[in-house]
């Protein structure tokens, strides 16, 4: 896990010369991509799409780098979210784990997608 935390730890990435915080993608595509780097260090990566609001999981923790945490034990929507780790430090308070808006996405419909690792071409 050190290794994907430590490329995250930064906040963004570089995109054509131009500097792109996390916060700034919608939760759906940084999810997405998130949970494809996971499939590649971890070869388990899951993409949890609520109609509020989306994250990666590695099966076990949940990725929410929209907001720069990390909840160890913990699946996305479940109720009573552990205090998450912070991957990198993000001024905005997230109000997607509070228990109403948890409720909400409980009450929605759930899709979840796995990532597969990228294949080698050797």
């Amino acid at each position: 896990m050190q290794p994907i935390l430590d490329e995250l730890q930064e906040g963004g990435v570089e995109l054509n010369g131009v500097w792109i915080s996390f916060h700034d993608i919608p939760c759906h595509i940084v999810s997405a991509w998130m949970a494809s780097r996971l499939a590649n260090h971890t070869k388990s990566g899951w993409l949890v799409e609520t109609e509020i609001h989306s994250v990666a999981s590695d099966g076990a923790n949940t990725w929410d780098l929209r907001y720069g945490l990390l909840f160890l034990d913990y699946l996305y929507p479940n109720k009573n979210p552990p205090n998450p780790k912070k991957i990198w430090n993000c001024a905005f308070k997230p109000k997607f784990y509070s228990e109403p808006y948890l409720g909400l996405a409980r009450d929605s419909l759930i899709t979840y997608t796995k990532m597969y690792a990228k294949k080698s071409n050797i």
